[in-house]
């Protein structure tokens, strides 16, 4: 290869010139190679002299001069993967190959290679990182949610397997059930409850050995089967989990209390499998249940079947002799059912004014920052105030502490807050009237503090000592209600903040932009005209592929600031990873797009000055709101279909949704809808095209190609069905059903005794996303079915597979040979990183895309070809051009080198009876 060609940039590939021996140097490198590295030709000559080794991380220098010295005494050599240290400090993954150049002055001299393997090498990374998360996955699925330990049908699972393997073994079934539970989640949430759960969960899997099995089987229901253990083993673990586990909840001056009731069973005696132990056990706990709670039952012979669901219900309580027990009781039980705080707290004043003969029942909640009280709750059937009425803290219970209960007979009303604010005319004149008030001050969350009032007019009441004990229980109680409205507001608002808000980048999530977007489209501001932007961050992926997540978090998070920072943004959401979608203002379209445009290319430029290899840029799609209001959804859709136009045409500016896009997907919908109707009725044609010798134009050969006949007669091409079918995958039956046509057509030549050619057929990348073996077993199915020989079918798969599935492809291609099928590779030239895989792929043909001949052969561009064709026969591939259309193309190839081509210079695609008319 010379030299020169490479040192021009003829060749667009990084080379280097060097000089072999024990001291060995890089005596030249092409332009390419300084790119590439970041330096300046100069500056690395001059560097890589003072130190040769300074490019290469350390532990890469052995393997490099391993392949240097095989290559300069003439051996085959393979490709080494290491890595170059760019200009600024960064390591960069490489594939270098090399070979042998000549020899000077009686030293050898080789060309060395650099192929960039980043890209394959962050996928790499990536597929490692995406295998580990689907293990976690799969585990994850295994257990349950909050405690991680097995879930229901997992530790079934594990207790009949465990059993099946080891019959023999001794195994002991603990079920441990939490007492009181109900009440703790009532008292203090849900969120306090799943905290009480998991302080549960850790203490008993602590309690047993990594072999025993332990799951959550309920919602507070766990079960133990523990291995190599008799009932004994299992009666010691019980006795100390009931001592362990028997614990006092506080919280905002509420106290809740749990314990355990266990269940044993064992194995063997009891039952050999999780259902009948299962059984036993549940029948052992609920005598625990009904006996007192706290300790554990063994299963004994009259425990037999599933207890009914009627006999669960064993809360019991106690004798209640005395009323105004009966009415605490009545409390705790509104309370613990409360579905409305509000609703509930007011019924409860309502019945203790009624059962008492008081003429109101207040809640107060003292502010934090003044000697003021709000009424927040109350009950009268002779005052009436406004919400949240404010009131001046009384001198007589402002000094009162917490828990404390007092009573103030002989006070003038006149005298009192809570009634120096009344709302109903002439109620003045009551001012001079004594009554009994009964305070209870309670705390709630946060050290804040409360109080209940008990108001009785008309004189001095006098209140038995249980009516005031039962009137200090309630304040407690109210209290509760106090704290758990407070929490449920603040877990009201959170829960908003959390559905409204995108937690990274402080935008809305879909569900609130749209409401927001509702709002705003429904009084827009007089003048504007308003834009919604469907858009994503081209390359985000290689910030986090090589940076990391943090770091492209912060790039998100800067580009979600630049753009709520301008004054035409409006409201913007976040969909997920990059993805966005934005309300915008302007005065008209050009506006609009100036605005944007500067937006994109200041974020771009921001980005690519920091991250230099990221190439990152915004695809944009925009829907125009006009003077015909559609709804959210129907605007974010039509501009997620503009987007995807922009996309597909790689547009640097914002595409605006057009009609057409709409008509465009409806036809998608339309292939995809009848695809399978038409696979069934045999709509499909085979067609083929001719590949022919250069100059003669005599035919060798022939590539399958799928046709659309519809039941009106029209004939549709690929490119009205293959983009649609290639998205969803549906693709992949067309590609069997044509390879089947192919295998038929050839069996009837065979039969007809026609001359023997070769007939490559597709295959798309979607067979190759995931393991190969499916499609390698039905592509020996359909061939079983058939007399024909593989030799004469070729297997063509797209260059972007080289790029996507690298490994699945190569494994794929040597199991085709090993069944003997030939192997072509399509469109080569249009991928990222064609040169750097193609001595790795074992395929048989390169097929070169019509694009390197659509735009002429005129200086370098001539020598590329040549040289690209050089480096595809020294791989020992077959080559043949695609598109030719002209005898100006062809006699170009000729004088290139090439030797075999397709194209309409030949033939078009024709019918199967077409082709054996003409070329056999």
């Amino acid at each position: 290869m010379d030299w020169h060609l490479l040192s021009e940039n003829s060749f667009p590939v990084a080379a280097a010139m060097i000089k072999c021996g024990v001291e060995w140097k890089i005596k030249d490198v092409n332009n390419v190679f300084a790119e590439f590295c970041g330096w300046e030709k100069a500056e690395l000559l001059s560097f890589v002299a003072r130190n040769r080794a300074g490019l290469f991380e350390p532990e890469d220098v052995a393997g490099f001069e391993a392949l240097l010295e095989r290559a300069a005494d003439g051996q085959k050599t393979e490709k080494f993967m290491m890595r170059i240290i760019c200009n600024e400090g960064q390591s960069r993954w490489v594939r270098v190959a090399m070979t042998f150049y000549g020899i000077f002055n009686a030293v050898p001299y080789v060309l060395a290679f650099f192929l960039d393997a980043q890209k394959e090498k962050n996928m790499e990374q990536r597929l490692e990182t995406l295998l580990e998360q689907e293990k976690l996955l799969q585990e994850e699925a295994r257990r349950d949610s909050l405690t991680k330990l097995l879930d229901k049908e997992e530790t079934k699972r594990m207790v009949n397997k465990a059993i099946s393997m080891h019959p023999e073994d001794a195994y002991t079934m603990l079920l441990i059930d939490i007492d009181n539970f109900k009440q703790i989640n009532d008292t203090f949430g849900h969120t306090y409850g799943d905290t009480v759960i998991l302080d549960v969960a850790s203490m008993i899997r602590d309690e047993f050995g990594k072999n025993d099995i332990v799951g959550r089987i309920g919602g507070d229901e766990f079960l133990v089967f523990m291995t190599g253990a008799d009932i004994n083993q299992g009666m010691e673990k019980a006795k100390r989990l009931c001592a362990n586990l028997e614990k006092e909840y506080t919280g905002g001056n509420v106290t809740g209390r749990i314990s355990v009731s266990i269940g044993l069973s064992s194995y063997g005696k009891d039952g050999k499998d999780y259902q009948s132990l299962m059984e036993k056990a549940d029948h052992a706990m609920y005598r625990v249940k009904k006996s007192g709670k706290n300790s554990f039952e063994i299963a004994r012979s009259e425990d037999v079947g599933p207890l009914r669901a009627d006999t669960k219900a064993v809360e019991k309580r106690g004798e209640i002799s005395r009323s105004d027990s009966e009415f605490m009781s009545f409390a705790v039980s509104l309370m613990t059912h409360a579905r409305n705080i509000d609703g509930s707290l007011n019924m409860l004043l309502k019945h203790i004014a009624e059962r008492l003969d008081l003429e109101l029942v207040g809640v107060f909640e003292h502010s934090p920052d003044t000697e003021e009280m709000v009424l927040t709750n109350y009950y009268s059937n002779r005052y009436s105030y406004y919400d949240k009425t404010t009131f001046p803290m009384g001198c007589r219970t402002k000094d009162m502490k917490v828990s404390e209960f007092r009573i103030v007979r002989g006070m003038h009303i006149g005298d009192y807050p809570l009634l120096g604010q009344l709302l109903r005319d002439g109620q003045e004149n009551c001012c001079d009237e004594t009554c009994t008030v009964a305070v209870a001050k309670f705390e709630y969350v946060n050290g804040r503090t409360g109080e209940v009032a008990y108001l009785s007019t008309g004189g001095e009441k006098n209140l038995s000592e249980s009516a005031e004990i039962l009137l200090q229980e309630l304040g407690r109680i109210i209290g509760i209600f106090v704290s758990l409205r407070y929490r449920m507001d603040e877990s009201k608002a959170e829960i908003r903040h959390i559905q409204m808000c995108d937690q990274l980048t402080g935008m809305y999530t879909l569900e609130g932009f749209k409401n927001k977007v509702a709002g705003i489209m429904r009084e827009p501001e007089p003048g504007k005209t308003y834009f919604l932007e469907y858009l994503d961050i081209n390359n985000f992926g290689y910030v986090n592929d090589n940076y990391g997540y943090k770091v492209g978090d912060n790039v998100l998070k800067m580009f979600a600031s630049d753009y709520m920072a301008q004054d035409y943004f409006e409201i913007g959401c976040r969909l997920y990873s990059d993805f966005f979608v934005m309300l915008l203002k302007a005065d008209d379209n050009e506006q609009f797009k100036k605005n944007v445009m500067a937006q994109h290319q200041r974020f771009a430029n921001i980005q690519n000055h920091q991250y230099p290899s990221s190439s990152m840029s915004i695809s944009s799609g925009v829907y125009q709101y006009g003077q015909r209001m559609i709804d959210v959804e129907n605007a974010i859709e039509n501009a997620t279909m503009a987007w995807k136009e922009a996309k597909s045409r790689r547009c640097k500016e914002p595409v605006f949704y057009d009609d057409g896009f709409r008509n465009a997907r409806t036809r998608e919908k339309q292939v995809v809808g009848e695809f399978y109707e038409a696979l069934y009725r045999d709509d499909f044609r085979m067609f083929l095209q001719p590949k022919f010798v250069l100059g003669s134009r005599e035919v060798y050969g022939a590539e399958a190609l799928a046709r659309w006949q519809k039941p009106d007669g029209n004939l549709l091409t690929p490119a009205a069905f293959l983009g649609p079918l290639e998205q969803i995958g549906y693709i992949m039956e067309l590609d069997f059903y044509i390879f089947e046509e192919l295998l038929k057509t050839m069996t009837r030549w065979q039969a007809q005794n026609r001359r023997k050619i070769v007939v490559s057929t597709n295959f798309s990348g979607r067979h190759f996303e995931s393991g190969v073996d499916a499609f390698l077993n039905r592509i020996c199915h359909i061939l079983s079915k058939y007399s024909v020989s593989p030799e004469y079918v070729e297997i063509e798969v797209t260059e972007s597979v080289l790029i996507r599935n690298l490994s699945n492809l190569q494994y794929c291609i040597e199991k085709l040979h090993e069944i003997g099928f030939r192997v072509a590779i399509d469109d080569f030239g249009t991928g990222y990183s064609s040169l750097s895989v193609l001595m790795d792929i074992p395929a048989d043909v390169i097929k070169m895309d019509k694009s390197f001949i659509d735009n002429g052969f005129e200086g370098k561009r001539r020598d590329l070809i040549v040289e690209i064709g050089e480096l595809v026969r020294i791989s020992g591939k077959e080559i043949i051009f695609e598109g030719i259309e002209t005898q100006e193309q062809e006699q170009l190839l000729l004088e290139c080198g090439y030797r075999n081509g397709q194209g309409y210079l030949c033939n078009r695609p024709i019918t199967i009876s077409e082709f054996e008319k003409l070329y056999f």
